[in-house]
């Protein structure tokens, strides 16, 4: 079910486990040994064999706090488990039901899903509680679990101790999530993973773990928790002092995302707002985009049809009236090509007349300014020495034969 702390000094990857955490991060992992036990469980070492998330999204804080107290007065109430390092508990979902007596536990059926992937399975699950003490001086060694096994979600509850990092071996690396209270780590179980040993410190966790056809795995050294250690929990002073603290912590926490989710309503109905009225803009602005595009096809046909008639496509089917109407529009037509291209020939002419004389074409150009603006005959006659264009002093003149 949960895998337990053990110590082999003649073994390479125990050793490896055995490092405290300040010479673990940077001591060369055991590739060779890690290939080898990789091959011989048949393990899985790809990185979707396990996940890891900052917040487990259903156990809020106050659950976390109340579930670390609770195995901490666990092993301090429990003489069974003095002299035990490592101690594992089976809860039932009415004990941790009646452990949260007062709080809200809808969460139960939340939690079995974060095991199962169906709710026809959220019977194939249970919860464990475990708690170490260092320093242990052990470790769990590198493996798989065990067949009846589907995977394991595992939920740290504090913080304060060294060591007990859970590794995955995986693309030849060695990977440990952090253990950040509250957050969750969900694993295959054919990834092969150990856990360091704890050196110093009290670590506590929550489990979701697989069972068997429904029924709880039994395990030797893993009771069921008897009801009476949660009455007995729950009708302390200090339980329910820390209770009421940790509901009054909870509302103000509710009381503050509900403050926050009022603000962001706020926000959104004024971003809701603001584009209902863009929307209301750009429908105005489709209905003007349509009525001109139906007034540029409108145009556009009559043009077309205009065109049809000046060439002449329609003039078979056309009666005496359309005739006599295209006549008259051809000849005006006509008369406006005839003054416009009398302008043109105007405009041409001037444009080739001497500027002086305007009589003759020029033919003459200045150097070195190139411009081109008497005739012959005016360059002969002409007195200054300036480009009459540009006003620059021109050296040269050279004819031009057009």
């Amino acid at each position: 079910m949960i895998s337990t702390f053990t110590h082999n000094d003649n073994n390479p990857l125990d050793q490896y486990l055995l490092l405290p955490d300040e010479q673990f991060g940077t001591a060369s992992i055991p590739l060779t040994e890690l290939r080898a036990k990789a091959a011989e469980k048949r393990a899985r070492t790809t990185l979707d064999t396990f996940e890891y998330k900052e917040d487990n999204g259903v156990l809020k804080s106050m659950h976390i706090a109340l579930l670390n107290d609770f195995i901490t007065y666990v092993r301090n109430s429990m003489e069974i488990f003095e002299e035990r390092p490592d101690i594992r508990i089976i809860i039932t979902d009415e004990l941790l039901t009646l452990l949260f007596d007062g709080f809200p536990t809808y969460f139960i059926p939340a939690l079995k899903r974060l095991h199962s992937l169906t709710s026809n399975s959220l019977n194939s699950n249970m919860f464990v509680l475990r708690t170490t003490k260092g320093p242990t001086g052990k470790c769990i060694n590198f493996h798989v679990d065990g067949d009846a096994a589907t995977k394991t979600v595992q939920i740290p509850l504090n913080e304060g101790y060294t060591g007990g990092k859970l590794v995955f071996f995986v693309e030849d690396k060695i990977v440990a999530p952090p253990r950040a209270p509250g957050s969750v780590t969900i694993h295959s179980r054919d990834v092969l993973h150990g856990v360091t040993s704890v050196q110093q410190g009290v670590r506590n966790s929550f489990f979701i773990v697989s069972t068997f056809k429904g029924e709880a795995i039994q395990e030797e050294g893993v009771p069921t928790l008897k009801e009476s250690v949660v009455i007995a929990y729950n009708n302390r002073i200090e339980t329910k002092a820390l209770k009421y603290s940790l509901a009054k912590d909870g509302m103000l926490q509710q009381q503050e995302e509900i403050n926050k989710l009022n603000t962001r309503n706020v926000d959104i109905e004024a971003e809701n707002e603001r584009v209902s009225s863009k929307l209301a803009e750009l429908v105005t602005e489709f209905e003007e985009l349509k009525a001109q595009m139906c007034a540029l096809e409108q145009e556009n046909e009559e043009i077309n049809e205009r065109l049809r008639r000046l060439t002449g496509s329609t003039v078979d089917s056309m009666n005496l009236i359309e005739l006599q109407a295209l006549n008259v529009e051809l000849h005006t037509t006509l008369a406006i090509v005839g003054r416009r291209e009398l302008v043109l020939r105007e405009e041409e002419k001037k444009e080739r007349e001497c500027i002086f004389c305007m009589v003759k074409p020029k033919n003459i150009v200045l150097k070195p300014c190139n411009h081109i603006c008497m005739c012959e005959d005016c360059s002969k006659k002409i007195m200054m020495k300036k480009c009459p264009i540009c006003n620059l002093e021109y050296s040269t003149m050279e004819k031009l034969y057009i």
